[in-house]
């Protein structure tokens, strides 16, 4: 009995350290009843000494503190896996946060977290409570430099640049390049977000040409109209700007809006890298609109004529207008594949070129003829008036960051006592989504809809 008493006491006296470079997560078991199953040990990297384990001593679940710094996030609100230095800590709806929000759950925060340890030997968060650490954990940097010292395994890949210790994650954006391009000797221009350990988390990674005595590299730009519509299914499509081919892929950044926009008449603005077939692999494509002018509604109807494409992406002439569809465009009536030469639509969509039009409702609402180009009818009576729709005004605030909720793209918050909220066709300058926090300075463009909120078409993120 005094060997068990002895043993317990002892186990409530030790601190288990799990180091990762410069950045240490430090565990420690919570009272005598929250024995763990299993070994919670870890040897230092520098005095060789074994952490104490709990593996031969039988108990609940252990109480555990981690306190450390944030170096990678995978999931969704409220269901997170967090990297803290060795340990990864898992949080769901039941998670207490204090200091801050799930939102603020990023890459580059100190924390302080008590968990559980389960029966697989994972730790689920019961409360996290976020901290400074003494630095600024938004601090945002550049830096300059050469790769070295490439350490992990995608996406989540640790190396020195200029001295600086960097991380990657799931949600860096790469330009020039992927994760994979992470090689020692490969020149890079980054932009990150510093820990309170020191450790920048890149937002931003671009690879710059070995070769840059003239300040060139190996970035091709190509601007201007979409000639005819793309080939292939979003997010890989093939398309042509004047007689340059462009292709997409999965890891294409579509600025401002999403692969749909990117239809016959519409102007783009793309960056890639040159291909063997001569095609620029494009890894940003920016649908370009004028920001002071209104985006058209359009509505009308008629006979589908000079059908192309296969479902969803498919185009076809209305009343001497090119009209598009998406994977977003809804179908009464009827579906995709009931798009025929000669069959009657009502369409209603937004105008993106002087003759072109990305549907967003079609509705069905007579059959093909036998012959595909339909015999004239009888001008049909005038329809009734349609009601008045609600106007839908462009408007401007600006101020800080309040009551946010959300998961990125979809985010509601209050700026200046206005609602506002974003989608996947939010454009955001100066940052990103995740960027988004409670007292985060920013400009919103956007529109409302009678009194309702703002739906922004631009965030600009104000840096101190």
């Amino acid at each position: 009995m005094r060997v068990i008493i002895a043993a317990i006491a002892f186990v409530l006296m030790a601190t288990v350290t799990i180091g990762c470079g410069q950045n240490q997560a430090t565990l420690s078991p919570v009272g005598p009843s929250a024995l763990p199953r299993t070994s919670l040990g870890a040897t230092s990297g520098t005095s060789g000494t074994q952490a104490i384990g709990a593996s031969s001593l039988i108990g609940p679940a252990a109480a555990t503190t981690v306190t450390g710094t944030i170096t990678a996030v995978t999931g969704a609100c409220p269901t997170l896996a967090l990297t803290i230095g060795a340990a990864t800590v898992a949080t769901d709806a039941t998670t207490v946060i204090t200091g801050g929000a799930c939102t603020d759950l990023i890459a580059g925060r100190a924390v302080t977290v008590n968990a559980v340890a389960q029966a697989d030997g994972s730790l689920k968060a019961s409360s996290i409570t976020l901290t400074t650490g003494g630095q600024n954990p938004a601090e945002m940097v550049d830096v300059d430099g050469t790769v070295a010292s490439v350490q992990g395994a995608c996406p989540v890949v640790t190396f020195l640049v200029a001295g600086q210790h960097i991380v990657v994650d799931a949600t860096t954006m790469f330009v020039g390049g992927t994760c994979a391009s992470l090689a020692p000797g490969r020149r890079v221009s980054l932009e990150g977000r510093r820990g309170d350990q020191g450790v920048i988390v890149a937002v931003r990674v671009q690879f710059k040409s070995a070769d840059d005595g003239d300040g060139t590299d190996d970035t091709m730009h190509v601007s201007g109209t979409v000639g005819v519509a793309p080939t292939g299914l979003c997010p890989a499509v093939t398309f042509v700007v004047g007689t340059q081919t462009v292709k997409t892929t999965a890891a294409t950044n579509f600025a401002g809006g999403s692969c749909a926009l990117i239809v016959a008449g519409a102007s783009v603005e793309v960056e890639g890298t040159l291909g063997a077939d001569g095609a620029v692999m494009a890894y940003m494509v920016e649908v370009e609109d004028d920001e002071d002018a209104e985006v058209p509604n359009t509505q009308m109807s008629g006979h589908v004529s000079a059908l192309k494409g296969a479902c969803p992406l498919r185009t076809f002439n209305l009343k001497g207008f090119d009209v598009s569809t998406s994977a977003a465009t809804t179908f009464t009536g009827g579906s995709c594949a009931d798009l025929r030469p000669g069959v009657e639509v009502e369409i209603r969509g937004t105008r993106v070129g002087e003759r072109a039009v990305l549907a967003s409702e079609i509705s069905i609402s007579g059959k093909a003829n036998d012959d595909p180009t339909p015999a004239p009818t009888p001008t049909p009576p005038a329809p009734p008036k349609p009601p008045t729709p609600t106007p839908t005004t462009d408007v401007e605030v600006s101020g800080t960051v309040g009551s946010l909720s959300g998961a990125c793209p979809a985010l509601s918050f209050q700026v200046s006592g206005s609602s506002v909220r974003t989608t996947a066709a939010t454009r955001f300058e100066h940052g990103s989504c995740g960027d988004l926090r409670a007292g985060v300075r920013v400009e919103v463009k956007g529109t409302r809809t009678g009194n309702g909120p703002i739906t922004a078409t631009r965030v600009s993120i104000q840096r101190k």
